[in-house]
């Protein structure tokens, strides 16, 4: 083991595109493919020690949900699935709305944050590339609710927030609960969602949408 430290911060020439599809004909066409390549498992993690830092802001959450998500059993193994994916350290807000009753556990990747980016070009991108990060948040966020509060399932969404300059694009998993496998084909852009068609070499976006959506890889 690389005797890496868990670090919790309390800081603050293309084909044609299709049309833009509805979010459940995409989601529905994303969960199809998935399961055609289904496993019995979730993808599991690299065989490497290594750790990547991890560092939390927090955004409304009561100290005894802190100490929950502070488990360092479960930060250990979040840490060790996404080494291979980001840089360090690796940046996870994690928000809860007590008006609203909704909470996020987001990792935040910057621009330089992956260490291998998904693949973009030609009004495609990879995003089921992506899929060990998201299986990586939703098996942090299902070991939490199993071993303190089944309400943590529920209550908090997990996905990928990209912040590039003015835009932030925000991914996630299908599924109730997800379990990270599934990446939907859906981005959100700045609170408007844009929809992709799933397909063999990567989510096709219409071109209306993709200079929208490029940027978020660029």
């Amino acid at each position: 083991m690389t005797g890496a430290l868990l670090l919790l911060a309390a800081c603050a020439g293309t084909e044609e595109a299709p049309d833009s599809p509805s979010k459940e004909a995409a989601e529905a066409a994303a969960e199809a493919a998935s399961a055609a390549d289904a496993t019995p498992n979730p993808p599991p993690p690299s065989d490497s020690d290594e750790l990547v830092p991890v560092e939390i802001k927090w955004e409304g959450v009561g100290e005894l949900y802190k100490t929950f998500f502070q488990d360092q059993a479960a930060l250990t193994e979040l840490s060790r699935r996404l080494a291979p994916h980001v840089k360090a350290p690796a940046m996870l807000t994690i928000r809860y709305d007590s008006e609203e009753f909704v909470g996020g556990i987001r990792l935040v990747v910057p621009p330089d944050g992956w260490r291998t980016p998904p693949q973009f070009g030609g009004g495609k991108v990879a995003l089921q590339a992506l899929s060990p990060v998201t299986v990586a948040l939703a098996t942090y966020q299902t070991s939490l609710a199993e071993r303190y509060d089944l309400r943590l399932q529920s209550l908090f969404a997990a996905g990928v927030d990209l912040y590039r300059g003015a835009r932030l694009c925000e991914l996630s998993a299908l599924g109730e609960p997800p379990d990270g496998r599934t990446v939907s084909p859906c981005v959100t852009v700045n609170g408007a969602e844009v929809c992709g068609m799933p397909g063999p070499d990567g989510v096709v976006f219409a071109d209306s949408d993709w200079s929208t959506v490029a940027g978020c890889f660029e």
